[in-house]
């Protein structure tokens, strides 16, 4: 086993909370080989993990345990004096891992500064690690009832995020209580550098990176240097909250959005096996695709001939970076949609980075029967497209519904009529100027409506012609950046 340190990205992020995961739990999360009649339900308000069969029409309760006593007894058990820091029984971590938390730190890390840690003032990786380390056990992480919870063919993993603990449940017997088999601190994972033993390797990705990519890398490499020296030195996460699953086998991955990292176990008997770790800061370098099709500079020159007429009658000169603008512009944020979208299907996991329009696959048993990153799709064009063939066909739909109004007004019915023009309107307010000037106008200015719906729309149609500026201005950016970073 060996890990693979290349360039240290710790540039820190403001992320959303990653999304729930569901607390009625099936095997495998519904994977292939679970047993749809058996379930667990996990309470995180009360801290309970009780058992369901379901056969036929006849819901039977199990065992049932509470891992809030357990975790309670873990964290305030002291295990250790080392020169003078107590370590706690739920910091080291249960005996039954094949790397356990602090050899990996230890024994895994750095312990002598690169060249840009030395020129920054800053300690080797492996110190400023267990600087930060020590603070976080240092201070009380009261339970907040955030609880992720995974289940496997013979095991369910608990992750408690505000401890950084992971608890795993054996089930083997279904009609008894879990047993804890076994707990890990996987904050200690989330400090893996860049990959330990994951394909593929983060210096092929690096090496295929376009200039612009590479450069922005660098700098906010040297911004996280030097905020870190300022900030004391310690290499402290972020505040975590994983998405968590289970594949088959007693396969589980956790990603951590925050602290950019996918981690894959293994419940294998009582023993535990950290089977991979990767840090994400590389795979979210890769700017469009990585094995996936098709290219977006194909998809887009069909588009663009497709709707070469559309075009050049709405005058839009389109690009790339066009499209990137548009998409920008059309976001609606909101606080309720995790900026992590991801599940699960067998040893399979589709994780969808919503602020960053990047969709990643990766197989929990790839190569080496490791976590593998098998494809990658940056999809903002394919979206992209989708929203200006809207755009497109604005005047289109609008030219439709007014056809409605004519023949509304013909069958005598002037307030239905003006509710079409009030919708055509709504959809392209820059139909205001035909509207205004054509046949609908004799007859439907005397309605109460008319004149405010033209008012509301011609003050429509500037906004978004300012808008069609602003996405101009944004997209004349974005190619200026790539001129200058020479790709």
């Amino acid at each position: 086993m060996r890990i693979l340190f290349i360039t240290v990205l710790l540039a820190a992020f403001a992320w959303a909370a990653a999304t729930e995961t569901p607390m009625i739990l099936r095997p495998g999360n519904g994977g292939s080989g679970g047993n749809s009649t058996f379930y667990a339900e996990v309470d995180a308000s009360l801290g309970t993990i009780a058992m369901y069969t379901v056969e036929g029409s006849q819901l039977t309760r199990q065992g049932a345990t509470n891992f809030l006593i357990d975790l309670e007894i873990l964290e305030g058990r002291p295990y250790d004096d080392r020169n003078g820091e107590v370590f706690s029984t739920l910091r080291v971590g249960s005996g039954n891992w094949d790397i356990p938390s602090e050899m990996l730190l230890v024994k895994a890390l750095p312990d002598k500064p690169t060249v840009k840690e030395a020129a920054a003032g800053l300690k080797p990786l492996r110190d400023r690690v267990l600087q930060a380390e020590t603070e976080f056990w240092a201070k009380d992480h009261p339970y907040d009832g955030v609880v992720r919870a995974a289940m496997g063919q013979t095991a369910i993993m608990i992750c408690v995020p505000a401890k950084h603990v992971l608890m795993f449940y054996e089930i083997t017997d279904r009609t008894k209580a879990p047993q804890l088999a076994g707990w890990r601190n996987y904050g200690a994972d989330l400090y893996v550098p860049q990959s330990y033993q994951s394909s593929p390797l983060p210096q092929a990705i690096l090496d295929a990176l376009p200039n612009d990519i590479k450069k922005d890398q660098k700098e906010a490499i040297d911004a996280a240097f030097k905020a870190q020296a300022e900030g004391g030195g310690s290499a402290a996460l972020q505040t975590s909250d994983p998405w968590v699953s289970a594949g088959t086998l007693d396969r589980f991955v956790l990603i951590d959005e925050a602290n950019k990292h996918i981690v894959s176990y293994e419940f294998s008997g009582k023993k535990l096996m950290m089977k991979s770790a990767r840090n994400l800061d590389v795979d979210l370098l890769i700017p469009t695709l990585y094995k996936s099709a098709p290219d977006e500079n194909a998809e887009f020159n069909q588009y663009l001939q497709a709707n070469a007429k559309l075009l050049a009658a709405a005058r839009i000169v389109l690009d790339l970076p066009a499209i990137k603008a548009l998409v920008a512009s059309k976001k609606v944020a909101s606080s309720k949609v995790s900026s992590l979208q991801a599940t699960a299907v067998s040893d399979e996991i589709v994780v969808k980075f919503v602020d960053l329009h990047k969709i990643f696959v990766y197989h929990l048993q790839g190569q080496n029967n490791g976590l593998e990153m098998v494809s990658m799709r940056d999809n903002t064009v394919d979206v992209g497209l989708a929203l200006q063939d809207v755009e497109l066909r604005k005047p289109e739909f609008a030219a439709v519904i007014l056809g409605d109004a004519r023949r509304q007004l013909g069958q005598h019915f002037p307030k239905l009529a003006m509710r079409s023009v009030i919708f055509a309107l709504k959809i392209y307010p820059c139909a205001y100027k035909d509207v205004e000037k054509g046949p609908l106008a004799k007859d439907l200015k005397k309605e109460a409506e008319w004149q405010p719906t033209l008012d509301a729309a011609m003050k429509a149609c500037e906004a978004e012609m300012k808008a069609r500026e602003e996405r101009a201005k944004a997209a004349q950016a974005e190619r200026d950046r790539k001129k200058a970073g020479g790709n």
